[in-house]
Parts: structure tokens; C-alpha cells; sequence
């Protein structure tokens, strides 16, 4: 899309107005004079209804629409609004081409940067269908004219980094409700890349992340800000000693931005942070979004007035989705606005909270971002060597809270390092995988997830397919990728090489590979790691390795961090708590704390403890307590630990019926442990013997939390779904039962039995 400039240039008169000037070759030179819409009084009480104070009622519909009029009116007085009128007739029918209303500031003009602050967005026109700024096809810009230059759009990929505060003294705020909603905006897109999130920031902690690591293009602030209209001064609140609040005037943090070449964009959610004086004796750029504007930031988008948090939420992921795409970022603050009022529609919110968000700019364009690489540019060939990991990915981060000082941590080594290897160490079910995925989801890093129940383990497509990933982001001049790339790990030796020519001063680059004790290590070479992982990274770039404790032999140089996870560890309590507290809200949930009464904080505290710190034993009594489950029983007699859980339900399944249990419910789970590749119901009922499907499909049911179903497997003529257990734990817990007391099975010989027969029928 293309935007038209319609340039209003503002000079204060000696008697009090102003005088409006455009010119164009669309519009024409116009000129027009005006008088300020509203008086001191009045601007005192409006001013008291959009920030809510000293009990004031919100403003209503019809009353923005009369405030609205006002203010259309002395913006376009009637020479320039014949000129508006004339650059909207050149743009009618061209659905490509867009309209941005551009109001230019004179830094040395106090009077007529008063003027600017007025809540222009606001503006009303009846005959134009309404709210002016509302709609997408025009935009409404505050453009500081500065003498020195503009930074050029950047290439590449889109770099974001959230800082939040939340000190001792302020309200609470949804700071991780907006980070999920910005990180569902941006996790789809491959030129995007979300970095770890930055909570609690102080000063310094916010300035080491914007200069000690990969260059940061959009800084997304969300917290608290404050605004003084006696000296007209705007401060972001940030925590400082003990938690207590520090506050960062605008200027100071100016000052931290403004060497940092590489932003481009400064989105500030928190009240108050987009407010200018409208004193002339007052510095107009005391407030926070004018000083980055004035200090060298080419945009920032900044809140005049409190907004709902689920207004700034909502206004956040439109906003991000759009930029995503590549839109102007006039478009991108456009269709956040339209979210907004969505949302105040639906909660009840002002009419005017849409008006909050305000844009500063000093790019003529609005593009912050030239395109990036083209995610289709890559070859058909290379394309289909990348492994398919966005359903796992998916499945993993679902609901995923916590672990923000396992991201520090890591952050950290790479900071203090040239290159070098991250050992993540972990019983399964401590959520290695889960933290992998996230990672990938927000930074869209190169990967590889190991799948032994998948039969995703093996060393030549895990090697073409980090190949593969590294040609297509660096857009590196291979149509193709040669037999060897998948041999051994000198391509992927050689295309790291030649990536890391590529890569910005400072910048550093994380490869995930997870679950490193599932990969098959029968075809390796003496001496060489398991998958090849090289043993040496060119400078920039880092390898994170998950893999269960044990002794897994690696031959690492260079830099290494080795972390255990720890389940009892404080940093991973904190996280359990975390995952427990976000269920509390569930329907059925809240009545197994009624009956008999519970509280929320001992449920968390005794089901923590239940957990012995794995997660994936809270996925599934989680899960069941949601569903109703353990209703009539006491907290405390819930099975302790993963295995326990597993024990328990294999129990509890086994006592209802022991017939159905021996004759079919064991064979069907052994048949599932004996294969290391997912099997269809056709295949199951073959190697077991049983002929009745409805009756194994019961089975697969039953035990649907413990399975992964997979679609598309096409057998006896026809397509069929796929199942294989859900996580290596219970395939383990199955296959160590050799011979279990009543249980009247030799397991281990009906195991064997039963990989023979599927070996047997296998094509």
C-alpha cells in the first residue's frame, strides 16, 4: 500500500490563532486560520474524563462525537478543507492508496506544539462517516521536522524486545496476557524474531539488553508511566532497590536509547506516556514518547490517557500483526485502533479509548522495515529437506508459563561468550522439550526435536534439515543440498562458516537441538557426537542440547555450560506454582476447592509438592481435575510424582475389569511400547490378534492423554490415523514391567512376541 502525505504545518498569530498551511501537488497550497477547539476550563474537564480522575464519569458516545466535531472543525478550517477534499478525490477507487495526515511540528515553536497535544484522533465529520482517524484508510501522524537524518529502513529479520515492570506500589497489570497475545501475533511469521523478555527492568538492566546482545529494532515497554502537568514531565516507572519504584523521566530515557542504531520503533503501553504540556511556559518535549522522538527514534507509539488492559492487549497483537506483514505503520496503528473499539464494545469499555494510542514519527514514509528475506525464496528442494516440527511446537507451548530465569540464564552465556555449546540437563517430564519450543516459537531459531516414538531420531535428516533451515534464513546460494550434507557434519560445518559471514556486529545465533538421549546413535563413527553435532562453532554462534541426566559422552570445545534442572530447585518450584496458579479459574476446579473448603494458595503449595517438580505429571492431573476427576477425593491422597501418577492409573484401569484388562488392554498398550514408529488401529488389531476394531478403538480412548494421534498414514486402502505414546516417560514406565506381581503376563516375552509380529508385517 501507498500513503499520500497531507501536511499541516502550524503558526501561532499574535491574536491568539493559529494559522493552518498545506501544500501538495494533490492538494494544492491552501491556508486557513483557527482558533484553539476548547478553552482552558474546558480542556481541564475534558482532560479529567479521558484520565478518569476524581471520580469523573466516562465520556459518552454522543459527547465524543460533539468533542469530535469541534475538533475536525479547527483542524480544517475551510481552505484546507477544500484541500482535503481534493488530495480524497485523487485517492477514490484506488484501493492500494492511502491517506496520512501528517501534523508538522516546529521544535522551536512552543505555542504551536501546545496545539499538537490536543487529542486530534478524536476528530469527528458526519459527512465523512464519523471518527475520521477510525478508519483504515487514514492515518493521523505528529512529525517532528529534525535536522538530522532519518535511519534508513532495516533489512532482515524483525527483532522485538519486551521490557515490563511491575514495582512495589503500582497496580497489577496482565503483563504476561500481553506477552502470549503478542507472542500469537508474531510466532507464525519467519521474519520475526521475539527476544527473551526482559521482566522486572530496571535502567541498567534495559540498557544492557538493547547494546550487549543482537541488534534490538522494536523495544515494546509495558508497565507504568506517570505524567506531572505542573512541570509537564513524563517518567516511565521502572523498579529499582528492594522492588520500589524508580522513575525514568523521558529525557533519561532518551538518553539510554539514543545511541542504539538499530531501533526503529518504540512502542510504550502505559498511561500518561504519550502526553505533551499544553502550557507554552512548559517544555513540550518533557513528556516521554516526545523525548525519543526528539532524541532520534524514528517512531514511538505511546498512550495519552490510562487504557484498559485488555484494550492495550488487544491494540498490541493488531498492531504487531500488521508490522509482521510489513504494513506502514501508520496501517499497523490504524487496525489497532479498530481492535480497541472492538474490545471497549465488548467489555464495556469508552468510546474514546480507540484515541489512546498515539503516533509519533519522523520517518517520511512510514516504513520502519524494508521486506525481509523471502521465507518462499529458498528452492522446492531445500524447502522439503526441513523437518515438519509446527505441530510439536504447537502442542508444547500450549499454556507455557514460566522459565524466565532459564532464558536469562542462556542469554547470559551467550553474552559472555564468542560461541560455545548449553547443556540443558533433565529427568523427562521436567519440560526440556516444552522450553525448546518456546524458544524456537519466539525466536525462530534453527532446530531439530529427536522423536524416538516417532522415529524422528536419525542423523541424515535431522543434518539436511538444519542444512536446509540455515540456507533458507540466510538466503545462502544453494538450490540444492548435496548427498554428503547428510553423511556426517561437515556441510552443516561449512554452511555455518559461510553463515557467520553474514551476521551483525555482536549479533549471536542459538541452534536448538532437543532430546539428544532419544537420537539413535548405532550408525555414528568412533569418536564422533551423536547427530554429528560439531565439536567447534564459528564465532556468533551457540548450540543448546537437551538431553535427560546421564552420561551422554559429547566432545565439546570451546565454551560449555552444563545445567541440571533440578525439580526441587526454587527457580523450578517458582515455575511449578506458576503453571498452577494459571488452572485456578477452571469451573470444576473452583468446586474441588469448595467441598470440602480449600484454599487456592494450599491447593498450589500441596499439589507442588504432589508434583516433585515435573510438569508433565501436572498436564495430566491438571488436565483431570479440570474434567471433573478426584471430586470425592482428598488432595492429599493424589499419587506422588510422574511414575507414581502412571502406577495409579495403571492400577485404576486394570481393577475395573481384569478380564478386558489381560485380553485386551495390555496387549494393545505393549503393542504401542514395542513400535518406535506410530501404528494405525488396522496394524494394532493384526499384531495383536483381535479382530473386533470398535473394541480397540475403546482402548485408544481410554488411554487417549497418554497417546499422540497422528493423521495421514494411508493402509488397507484408505487413510487411517496413527498412535504412538505420548511421552518416552511412560513408554519406559510400560517396558520396565517384566514381570509384575498378579499380573499373570510375562511382559518382556509378550513384548518380544509382539515385535516380531510387527516386524513380521511390516512393508
Amino acid at each position: 500500500m501507498e500513503y499520500e502525505d497531507f501536511v499541516l504545518t502550524v503558526t501561532p498569530t499574535e491574536n491568539g490563532e493559529f494559522l493552518l498551511a498545506t501544500t501538495g501537488p494533490l492538494q494544492g497550497d491552501a491556508r486557513g486560520t483557527s482558533r484553539a477547539p476548547l478553552s482552558d476550563e474546558e480542556w481541564a474537564r475534558l482532560f479529567a474524563v479521558l484520565s478518569e480522575k476524581d471520580g469523573a464519569p466516562p465520556l459518552t458516545e454522543p459527547e465524543a462525537r460533539t468533542l469530535g466535531e469541534r475538533l475536525f472543525a479547527a483542524l480544517f478550517p475551510e481552505p484546507i478543507l477544500r484541500a482535503l477534499e481534493r488530495i480524497e478525490a485523487r485517492l477514490v477507487g484506488d484501493p492500494e492508496r492511502r491517506l496520512r495526515i501528517r501534523l508538522q511540528l516546529d521544535l522551536q515553536n512552543r505555542e504551536a506544539l501546545r496545539f499538537s497535544s490536543l487529542p486530534w484522533e478524536l476528530a469527528f465529520s458526519a459527512v465523512r462517516g464519523g471518527f475520521l482517524f477510525l478508519s483504515p484508510k487514514v492515518s493521523f501522524v505528529r512529525h517532528l521536522e529534525l535536522q538530522r537524518g532519518v535511519r534508513p529502513p532495516l533489512e532482515g529479520n524483525l527483532r522485538v524486545l519486551i521490557a515490563s515492570a511491575e514495582p512495589l506500589g503500582v497496580p497489577p497489570i496482565g503483563v504476561e496476557s500481553e506477552v502470549r497475545a503478542i507472542e500469537a501475533a508474531l510466532g507464525r511469521v519467519a521474519q520475526v524474531e521475539l527476544l527473551p523478555p526482559l521482566y522486572k527492568a530496571t535502567a541498567q538492566s534495559l540498557r544492557d539488553a538493547l547494546v550487549g546482545g543482537a541488534p534490538v529494532h522494536v523495544l515494546h515497554f509495558i508497565g507504568h508511566s506517570d505524567f506531572d502537568p505542573e512541570s509537564g514531565e513524563g517518567a516511565l516507572i521502572l523498579e529499582g532497590a528492594h522492588g520500589r519504584k524508580m522513575y525514568l523521566p523521558g529525557y533519561r530515557l532518551a538518553n539510554l536509547l539514543r545511541d542504539h542504531e538499530s531501533l526503529r520503533l518504540a512502542v510504550l503501553n502505559a498511561c500518561w506516556s504519550g502526553r505533551a504540556t499544553d502550557r507554552p511556559d512548559l517544555d513540550p518535549f518533557a513528556g516521554v514518547a516526545p523525548a525519543l522522538v526528539r532524541d532520534g527514534i524514528p517512531a514511538v507509539v505511546a498512550m495519552q490517557f490510562p487504557i484498559r488492559g485488555s484494550a492495550a492487549e488487544a491494540f498490541s497483537q493488531k498492531l504487531y500483526e500488521r508490522l509482521a506483514k510489513n504494513d506502514p505503520l501508520d496501517a499497523a496503528v490504524a487496525e489497532g485502533r479498530l481492535a480497541v473499539q472492538t474490545k471497549a464494545a465488548e467489555t464495556g469499555g469508552s468510546p474514546a479509548s480507540w484515541a489512546i494510542p498515539a503516533l509519533y514519527a519522523r520517518s517520511q514514509d512510514g516504513l520502519l522495515f524494508a521486506p525481509g528475506v523471502d521465507p518462499g525464496s529458498a528452492s522446492e528442494e531445500i524447502r522439503r529437506a526441513i523437518l515438519p516440527f509446527a505441530p510439536l511446537i504447537q502442542r508444547q507451548t500450549s499454556g507455557f508459563v514460566g522459565r524466565r530465569w532459564l532464558f536469562d540464564r542462556i542469554e547470559r552465556f551467550t553474552q559472555e561468550n564468542e560461541s560455545g555449546h548449553f547443556v540443558l540437563r533433565g529427568d523427562p517430564g521436567i519440560g526440556k522439550t516444552a522450553f525448546v519450543a518456546q524458544r524456537v516459537k519466539l525466536s525462530k531459531n534453527v532446530h531439530h526435536f529427536n522423536q524416538r516414538g516417532s522415529g524422528v531420531n536419525t542423523a541424515k535428516p535431522a543434518l539436511r534439515s538444519l542444512c536446509a533451515q540455515l540456507v533458507e534464513r540466510y538466503a545462502l546460494k544453494h538450490s540444492s543440498l548435496p548427498l554428503e550434507a547428510g553423511e556426517d557434519g561437515s556441510y552443516l560445518i561449512r554452511l555455518l562458516d559461510e553463515c557467520s559471514g553474514k551476521l551483525k556486529p555482536g549479533e549471536k545465533v542459538l541452534l536448538m537441538i532437543d532430546a539428544l538421549d532419544e537420537a539413535d546413535a548405532s550408525a555414528l563413527r568412533t569418536g564422533a557426537n551423536v547427530l554429528f553435532i560439531p565439536p567447534e562453532l564459528p564465532i556468533g554462534f551457540f548450540a543448546l542440547l537437551t538431553t535427560r541426566r546421564g552420561d551422554l559422552p559429547l566432545d565439546l570445545r570451546g565454551a560449555v555450560e552444563i545445567l541440571d534442572l533440578e525439580p526441587k530447585s526454587p527457580e523450578n518450584l517458582v515455575d511449578v506454582r506458576e503453571l498452577i496458579k494459571t488452572h485456578l479459574e477452571s469451573p470444576k476446579l473452583q468446586e474441588y476447592l469448595e467441598h470440602p473448603v480449600r484454599t487456592a494458595a494450599a491447593f498450589v503449595e500441596i499439589l507442588a509438592e504432589k508434583s516433585e517438580g515435573n510438569f508433565m505429571y501436572l498436564r495430566h492431573v491438571l488436565a483431570e481435575l479440570a474434567a471433573g476427576e478426584y471430586q470425592d477425593q482428598e488432595l492429599e491422597t493424589l499419587p506422588n510424582g510422574l511414575l507414581g501418577y502412571y502406577a495409579a492409573h495403571w492400577r485404576q484401569i486394570r481393577q475395573r475389569d481384569e478380564e478386558r484388562w489381560f485380553g485386551l488392554q495390555l496387549p494393545v498398550l505393549v503393542a504401542l511400547t514395542a513400535s518406535r514408529t506410530p501404528i494405525s488401529m488396522t496394524r494394532i488389531s493384526d499384531i495383536v490378534g483381535i479382530a473386533d476394531r470398535p473394541r480397540i478403538r475403546q482402548v485408544l480412548d481410554e488411554w487417549q492423554p497418554f497417546l499422540h494421534r497422528v493423521e495421514g498414514s494411508r493402509e488397507a486402502g484408505r487413510s487411517e490415523p496413527r498412535y504412538r505414546l505420548y511421552h518416552e516417560s511412560f513408554r519406559e514406565f510400560i517396558a520396565a514391567k517384566d514381570e509384575v506381581e498378579d499380573e499373570r503376563v510375562h511382559l518382556r516375552a509378550m513384548h518380544h512376541r509382539i515385535a516380531e509380529r510387527l516386524l513380521a508385517n511390516s512393508p
